[in-house]
Formats: C-alpha cells, structure tokens, sequence
C-alpha cells in the first residue's frame, strides 16, 4: 500500500519552509538546491516546478506564509508603501530621507507588483530590437501615447494579456 497521495514528505516539507523564509525565499530552484545540494541547477529547476505544482505544496506554502503574516493584504499594503519611495542617504550614522522620488525602488517595487498580478508573460517571448531615432521628451502625451500603443500590439502578438500605456487602464482607442 502507498502512501497517501494529500501527505507532504520530508523533503517537501524543508523544501516549503526553505521557499516561504529560507535564504533564497521565492527562489524555488535555489530552495531545492538547499534543501538536496546534490542535484545541478538544471535539475533543481525542473525539480522545483514539478514540487511547486503540487496542491498539497501550495497548500503548505499559503499555511507558511499565513502564518508568518504574509498575506495579500499585507504584501500590498508594502507595495504600496514603497511606491511613494523616497531617496534616503546614510549621514554619521543616521538615515535621511529626502523629498525626492527614488525611481529606481519605485520600479522595482512596481516590477514585485506585476509579477504578483501575473501581468508578465509565463512564456518567453522572443526579443525584438526597435531604433527609434525622435526624441521621445518634445513629443505631445498624445501621440507618445500612439507610439507607445504602437509598440505595445507588436510586443503583445503572442500574449494573451493587453498592455495599456495610458495608465488608466483603456487603450487609446477606448477598449
């Protein structure tokens, strides 16, 4: 008789905590690489994703990440936070913050956002290169919104998702 299909072994155990707070936490062909350190990192990857699909798995990562406070709510909550980022500076020990945007933490913050929304692409898609030989800062918002939309259909030929440039969530056109 074997096992029962719903019970999480050892190894997947480790394997959840180490991806939930471990060293490399969301990273899981670096979480199996810690938890079984024979396997290359090829392997690890596959691995991974075979274990990360699992129901059980995902049901014991949501209980570890509940449990350690890092609900949806709360994750958003930081996101948000950091998209009002500001530069800060170390000075004789203390941390100044200053009035001016940090751009770079707010992307980045941004990026987190995305991925967690699933806005990017599962898939790879194969890159394009584009010159654009205008300058970009002397276009009117409306027709930089044209081109941006432009290059947006090309890029999205094979994805599902529509991207809008806007920012309000329409496309030029209204849809």
């Amino acid at each position: 008789m074997g096992r029962p299909i719903n019970k999480l072994n050892e190894f997947h155990k480790r394997f959840c905590a180490e991806y939930v707070s471990g060293e490399f936490a969301g990273n899981g062909t670096r979480s199996y690489l810690k938890v079984y350190p024979t396997k290359t990192p090829k392997y690890a990857s596959i691995g991974a994703m075979a274990i990360l699909k699992k129901p059980q798995v995902q049901a014991e990562i949501l209980r570890l990440k509940e449990g350690a406070g890092l609900t949806d709510k709360f994750v958003y909550e930081k996101i948000h936070e950091g998209m009002n980022a500001k530069v800060t500076t170390a000075f004789r020990g203390r941390v100044i913050e200053s009035d001016i945007p940090d751009y770079a933490a707010r992307h980045k913050y941004l990026e987190t956002a995305a991925k967690l929304l699933d806005m990017f692409p599962s898939q790879k898609i194969e890159s394009r290169s584009m010159n654009i030989d205008i300058q970009i800062e002397k276009l009117p918002p409306a027709e930089l919104a044209k081109l941006l939309t432009g290059m947006a259909k090309q890029i999205n030929v094979n994805t599902k998702r529509k991207v809008s440039v806007l920012g309000n969530g329409e496309n030029q056109d209204g849809a």
